[in-house]
């Protein structure tokens, strides 16, 4: 009893406060070049999104932008299972599906409703940008609010968090 109470003197000072709280962190200026890097990164893609989009509909452009994807999983499970054969073990990749030889159904689940999700946010994006091509409104515009995205949350992030 008398560990735990000198652990928590380390952690709070004489008035209860946090101690780790207490000291101000440096925060770098490298933020404001990542966010207009991830807009640029934003705008970029969504380019290309717009030229595929606009030339095909929604389910083909996600089965066209799923090669890339598909690929490099199809790689990294290939190495994964001739590293596993070096050492005595099965082919099966270690993506805690199966844990102990049991198949955890809880994370198939999960798996499955992830993909879900991000299949139905990639359906929506290209539907958008199909939609938007069809009416006649510049897709750029589309593109532009997407990219200011992530500037406007590190600006908010920085006088919300401090960070």
């Amino acid at each position: 009893m008398l560990q735990d109470k000198n652990y928590l003197n380390e952690l709070v000072d004489f008035e209860g406060t946090p101690k780790i709280a207490s000291e101000p962190k440096k925060q770098s200026k490298a933020w404001i070049g990542l966010s207009l890097l991830a807009a640029a990164s934003f705008a970029s893609g969504n380019s290309f999104i717009t030229a595929i989009a606009s030339q095909t509909n929604p389910i083909n452009s996600i089965m066209y932008y799923s090669t890339g994807g598909l690929v490099c999983g199809l790689f990294y499970n290939f190495k994964s299972c001739l590293k596993n054969k070096k050492q005595g073990k099965g082919c099966w990749s270690d993506q805690n599906l199966v844990v102990d030889g049991k198949l955890k159904t809880k994370h198939v689940l999960g798996f499955i409703i992830q993909s879900l999700f991000y299949w139905s946010i990639k359906a929506m994006i290209f539907l958008n940008f199909r939609v938007s091509k069809l009416a006649d409104i510049n897709t750029g515009i589309i593109s532009g609010i997407w990219n200011i995205v992530p500037l406007f949350m590190a600006i908010l992030d920085y006088f919300i968090y401090g960070q």
